[in-house]
């Protein structure tokens, strides 16, 4: 028995093979394709993380953390009382400049009064206070 092919049978044959490496081909296209967004996904994935580390990184570098704020209020709280100090003294020296005030009142209301009193005899006290510096 001879083996003789003819071209039909072969043709048939070519087309069969065509067939077949047009299927693998979309076959290996869509796993490629699979494999492909696969990878894509995994890498979205890790570079998400390290985006979101230096986010976290810049946001922790340019806003107040607690400590920070703690910080700042125990210095708020220092100056608050260097100002209440502050005040406590200029209230005590008003306090003094309010005494001598009403010390000096005193004296000009005492010395206004003597000379309300004596106010009939100041020409008569001006004669002998005249008489005297002669």
């Amino acid at each position: 028995m001879s083996s003789t092919i003819t071209v039909d049978e072969l043709l048939n044959r070519i087309q069969k093979l065509e067939k077949e490496i047009e299927k693998l081909k979309e076959k290996n296209y869509t796993e490629t394709k699979e494999i492909a967004i696969s990878v894509a996904r995994e890498e979205i994935k890790h570079q998400s993380s390290i985006i979101k580390n230096e986010v976290r990184d810049e946001l922790r570098k340019e806003l107040a953390t607690k400590e920070d704020l703690l910080i700042v209020e125990e210095k708020l709280r220092g100056e608050i009382k260097e100002l209440d100090k502050k005040i406590v003294l200029l209230e005590k020296k008003i306090d003094l400049t309010n005494q001598k005030i009403d010390q000096k009142i005193d004296y000009w209301i005492k010395i206004l009064i003597i000379l309300i009193i004596i106010s009939p005899f100041i020409p008569e006290v001006l004669k002998n206070i005249g008489l005297l510096l002669k």
